[in-house]
């Protein structure tokens, strides 16, 4: 009890000594409190961001791999496409077999797609079955097949053929893949599939697979061949069958085989066989397999024996020797289709879809072949006869992304279902990813450009696979998930445009109704455009909207040019699920590029030299999206190392100052000390009394500092929230903080205090009361006093005397405030600098911006860059009028020289023409008139003569002969639209009748030349248009009726969203160029510079130089006369 009573008494003795030291212990104080308050934040706000990095972000696995796919925002003819981007489901049940004719070139090999149906047809390099021999064999279905019939393509959907052979070749397939799952040996060459190796890797489906086996085996015979009845089988799949997906990707697959067979086989060779043996007749010639009740006396050619062989499939150029006589090739040396179509009646198919004319040499080696149908669109599930045509190109992104769970499509033609085969695409991509040990997710989004807020939008179409892990950030305030004409937001655009809920955004002409705040997994990192992946919260938002709004938004309910300048993109993921995952496998597994299948086959069996897909796929360390997994890790793991280094520093000088202030007290109390002492106390009794020091500490500037860095935390995390998706309205309490600076200025703070009071309380009280003050002398001070000062006053020579025996502690002094005042004016002087040399500099330089010009690589690259003189686009935007003709707004300038202002020294027309007429006078002798028309009004004058049947007008020929013949020029040429839309402003400004001076009964009336114009500038649309279409590789047709917009439609689908942006403007329509190699200048406003790096040798010396080239009459630089140094001086100071 005494003992207590005696702590307490010197506790109590020890606070009240803490303010014998006031400002130092003051100073203690705050340091303490800034220590603790810079870990409470950053500790605060680093836990508040990981832990909302962690809900969206991290607890999704990071991804592999990724692919990021533009596809259009809006429906096109499906015939405009040129290239090839497709899907084969097919080929994904068939093994990686020779399903394919193959032509060796000098090591590149070109492939055609043929589906082998008989077994005899396959090399000993292969397996020696597949699922479509073991089908084509399969009596059941040969029974099916033979009762083919009709003669014309609509025979196909009146009768149940083709619903019977889908039906029955899911059957088919479902139990052969149920055998090869139960490990049944028979069928382990299924293990080659891409849907064997799917089923096998993937539990759930294979197990779901399984059941609907069941099924399906249940469904008999006789019920599909005799009691077909579309309606009861849909409703009984619907009910039973799990994995609908699968279901329909097998029947799409089983419809599109027997489709092409009937369209592309049996329609042009067969159909015009009259006999009751018909069916029969075209297996045989499809599949060379001998069945009975055939005509005998045209099926022995068919049919494959040792004296018929089958087709070659592989081909050698110049290697591969043919032997005609075992009719293994087909050979025709006049290939007009009637001797085709009599070959291949005489010939057969022999187990093929697909049959190549052979081309040989002297020598009986192969040097090219020719497939003979060669049309796969079909397969690639696009309308007959789109060969040339791609499925990406068909689907947009508004197809619906959901995997197919809908009502089956049994007994129904489904080959204009965009949606369906959008999803069976997608369909395509998650079997080739878990085959080749990976699992995908997918997402759809669109990026577009206001023109009218000049916001860029990157709109989000929601889905329900829940894989995105989007997370609403203000649920506390109402926020939900959006309906039709509702959008969420991200947070960033809605602080900087101080956007409520319940608010309208105008997207491009579409009221969206924000319902909250959101972010998701691949948008945390809020960057809404794929070409600058930086935030930028001021320009651009993200919206979670729903597939229906996004269809309003980019179709008919918008009434803006939305689709024109919004890009639509398909990105997926993979993710690494077994050991072996090959990405490389997965590229092979594609199939979807015709010309490249024996490449792609032949890596699927031996691995070696990889082939690549047109879908591009890159790593997670270059894809954009990996952003979201990097930079809040980094900025958090940055931003917490130096705010707790700042803690850490600050705590050591504070506890370096609170030692320093314990050792002055216990000098200060040195008498207490010693009558405590004499007392008995010991050592430690005495030291506990300075524990006061940390008590107010650990009480007052601890606790303060982290109360005040958790009410803070809002105003600090307003630092990331415009890069991180970060929830503004909620508050972290994390206490960590508080325990480290609890340990930091308590447990460490009161063991440093302690052991410091114990050091110096222990020792001798003699040595604790001694002053401790060593004087010393400087020789150079004292030498000073006897000569220099020998008579000054004492105060003088007492100050030095002084001065002399601190002269460590000066010197120390001096030192310290030395290096200080040298930093510290060192970094005054800094912007002190920066701020002169910025004036100066701007005294002498009269240029806002500059920029270099570096000759691109064009299709004429001699050409040498040509300068165009013009007043600016400024002028030109102020100088454009408008009239009405017709209830049509028509835009015009007043000078009709303005129109090809940005073409008007480098246009490829002429100006003039010389012009030669002949004609006869009164004395009937012919004459010839010389003189310089201008070109345009020449045109206008002369617009009804024609050099053809097809009355091409002179407007049509200018362009092609002129235009065309000048791009092999060599100099640098553009044309704008404004060099045709000139024509409508001479015509408009002009006041008399140009096209006939005699003409005095028409009128010249606006009307009557806007008519002219239009008949002008008809045919020019027509040819124009589809000569840029074709450059831009895109025959998408524009469905407006004015010429100018043809021609935009034509050139922007081939830009970036931002150039149809800029062009929104009438004045900039005219002067929008194509061309190349062509500069353009703004004479006193803008001067031109020769920049040249040099590398010379000046007095045997190496030299690198920069020389500045530029005019004597530039205005970009002030020039003093007298800082001039000729180059003969430079070189002899060198």
């Amino acid at each position: 009890m005494k003992r207590i009573s005696s702590f307490l008494l010197l506790l109590k003795q020890g606070l009240k000594g803490v303010f014998k030291f006031k400002i130092q212990f003051i100073i203690i104080l705050l340091l303490s409190f800034l220590a603790s308050f810079i870990l409470s934040t950053s500790l605060t706000l680093t836990s508040r961001i990981n832990k909302t990095y962690n809900n969206i972000v991290n607890n999704v696995d990071k991804f592999d791999y990724s692919s990021t796919n533009e596809i259009r925002s809006y429906r096109t003819d499906r015939n405009n496409s040129t290239t090839d981007r497709s899907v084969i489901p097919l080929l994904d049940l068939v093994n990686n077999s020779n399903s394919y004719y193959n032509l060796n070139s000098n090591s590149k090999n070109t492939s055609y797609l043929n589906f082998i149906l008989n077994k005899k047809n396959l090399t000993k390099d292969f397996d020696n079955k597949t699922i479509l021999t073991e089908l084509f064999e399969n009596k059941e279905f040969v029974e099916l097949f033979t009762t083919i019939n009709g003669n014309d393509v609509n025979w196909i959907w009146q009768q149940n053929w083709l619903w019977q052979l889908a039906l029955y070749f899911n059957k088919f397939v479902y139990h052969f893949y149920d055998q090869f799952l139960k490990n049944n040996s028979n069928y382990s060459y299924l293990k080659n599939t891409i849907i064997g190796k799917y089923l096998t890797n993937s539990f759930k489906d294979k197990n779901e697979f399984l059941n609907d086996a069941k099924v399906l085996d249940n469904v008999k015979y006789e019920n599909i061949k005799n009691n077909f009845n579309a309606k009861e089988f849909r409703k009984t799949f619907n009910e039973q069958i799990v994995n609908k997906e699968l279901f329909s990707y097998f029947y799409i697959s089983g419809m599109s085989l027997f489709q092409y067979i009937y369209r592309s086989v049996y329609l042009p060779y067969f159909s015009e066989q009259n006999n009751d043996k018909k069916g029969n007749n075209f297996y045989v010639f499809l599949t060379g397999n001998k069945i009975d009740n055939t005509d005998e006396t045209k099926s022995k050619n068919w049919i494959i024996s040792d004296n018929n062989k089958p087709y070659l499939t592989e081909f050698e150029s110049n290697k591969t020797i043919v032997n005609q006589n075992d009719n293994s090739v087909l050979v025709l040396n006049n290939d007009n289709d009637h001797n085709i179509k009599k070959l291949v009646l005489e010939k057969g198919l022999k187990g093929n879809t697909e049959l190549v004319l052979t081309t040989i040499d002297n020598n009986k080696k192969v040097q090219a072949i020719n497939p003979i149908i060669n049309d796969t669109s079909l397969f690639k599930l696009l309308f007959y006869n789109g060969n040339g045509t791609s499925l990406t190109n068909v689907i947009t992104v508004l197809s619906d992304t959901e995997f197919i769970k809908k009502d089956f499509i049994i007994g129904e033609n489904q080959f204009d279902n965009i949606d369906l085969f959008h999803n069976i695409w997608l369909a395509h991509l998650k079997y080739t990813a878990i085959a080749s040990g990976y699992d995908i997710n997918f997402r759809s989004e669109v990026f577009n450009y206001d023109s009218v807020t000049q916001i860029r939008y990157r709109l989000v179409v929601l889905n329900n696979d829940h894989t995105t892990n989007l997370t609403i950030l203000n649920k506390n305030q109402g926020a939900r998930s959006p309906s039709k004409g509702e959008a969420l937001i991200s947070e960033q655009f809605a602080r900087s445009h101080n956007l409520k809920l319940g608010q309208q955004i105008i997207v491009d002409g579409s009221l969206l109704t924000i319902v909250g705040f959101a972010t998701d997994t691949y948008s945390f990192f809020p960057t809404t455009d794929p070409d600058f992946p930086i935030p930028q919260s001021q320009l651009g938002a993200i919206l979670y909207v729903s597939r229906s709004t996004l269809k309003d938004l980019l179709g008919a309910t918008s009434q803006s040019n939305t689709n024109r300048i919004s890009k639509g993109y398909l990105s997926f993921f993979l993710r690494k699920k077994q050991a072996n995952a090959s990405i490389d496998m997965f590229n092979a597994y594609q199939l979807n590029d015709v010309s490249k299948l024996y490449d792609f086959i032949k890596y699927q069996k031996d691995q070696k030299n990889k082939v690549y897909s047109w879908i591009n796929i890159k790593d997670f360390d270059h894809s954009i999206f990996r952003f979201n997994w990097t930079i809040a890790p980094l900025a958090i793991n940055s931003y917490k190392t130096a705010t707790l280094i700042a803690a850490l520093v600050v705590s050591l000088i504070a506890i370096i100052a609170l030692v320093i202030c314990i050792r002055k007290t216990i000098y200060f109390n040195a008498k207490q000390i010693g009558i405590l002492k004499a007392l008995g106390s010991s050592p430690l009794q005495i030291s506990i009394s300075y524990l006061a020091y940390v008590l107010v500490i650990i009480l007052t500037s601890v606790p303060l500092g982290w109360i005040i860095g958790l009410s803070t935390q809002s105003v600090f995390v307003k630092l990331f929230v415009n890069y991180f998706s970060i929830p503004l309205y909620s508050f972290t309490i994390e206490p960590f903080s508080l325990l480290i600076s609890l340990l930091i200025f308590g447990v460490f703070g009161i063991i440093v205090s302690l052991l410091t009071a114990i050091i110096i309380t222990k020792q001798q009280l003699s040595e604790i009361l001694a002053v401790k003050q060593n004087w010393s002398s400087s020789k150079f001070i004292n030498r000073l006093k006897r000569t220099w000062f020998k008579k000054a006053k004492f105060t003088t020579k007492f100050s030095l005397t002084l001065a002399s025996s601190g002269k460590k502690n000066i010197f120390l002094l001096v030192t310290v405030v030395g290096i200080s005042t040298m930093f510290i004016s060192a970094g005054l002087a800094i912007p002190s600098i920066a701020f002169t040399i910025k004036n100066t500099y701007y005294k002498s330089i009269k240029y806002a911006n500059e920029y270099n010009y570096a000759k691109g690589v064009s299709n004429s690259p001699l050409t040498k860059p040509t300068i165009n003189y013009w007043n600016g686009q400024k002028q030109l935007d102020e100088s454009i009028l408008s009239t009405n003709l017709n209830n049509e707004e028509l835009f015009y300038y007043k000078d009709p020289t303005a129109y090809a202002s940005s073409s008007y020294d480098v246009n490829p027309f002429p100006k003039y023409l010389y012009k030669v007429e002949k004609f006869k006078n009164n004395k009937n002798q012919d004459l010839i008139n010389k003189k310089i028309a201008w070109t345009l009004l020449e045109l206008i004058q002369n617009k009804d003569q024609s050099t053809s049947s097809n009355h091409t007008n002179g407007l049509d020929l200018l362009f092609t002969e002129m235009f065309g013949n000048n791009l092999y020029n060599v100099v640098g040429n553009q044309f704008s639209i404004g060099v045709i839309d000139q024509i409508l402003g001479i015509i408009l400004n002009s006041k008399n009748n140009l096209i006939n001076e005699n003409d005095k009964t028409t009128k010249w009336t606006d009307e009557q030349k806007d008519l002219i114009f239009k008949e002008l500038t008809n045919n020019f649309t027509k040819t124009g248009t589809t000569a840029i279409s074709i450059l831009v590789n895109d025959l998408s047709q524009s469905n407006s009726a004015d010429w100018k917009t043809k021609i935009f439609d034509a050139i922007l689908k081939a830009t970036p969203p931002y150039v149809s942006a800029y062009i929104q403007q009438p004045s900039r329509k005219e002067q929008f160029s194509i061309g190349y190699n062509v500069q353009h200048y703004i004479p006193n406003h803008e001067t031109l510079t020769t920049v040249s790096d040099i590398n010379a040798n000046i007095n045997q010396k190496n030299t690198n130089l920069v020389l500045t080239g530029i005019a004597n009459n530039q205005s970009a630089f002030i020039i003093n006369q007298k800082m001039l140094i000729t180059y003969l001086l430079i070189i002899k100071n060198y």
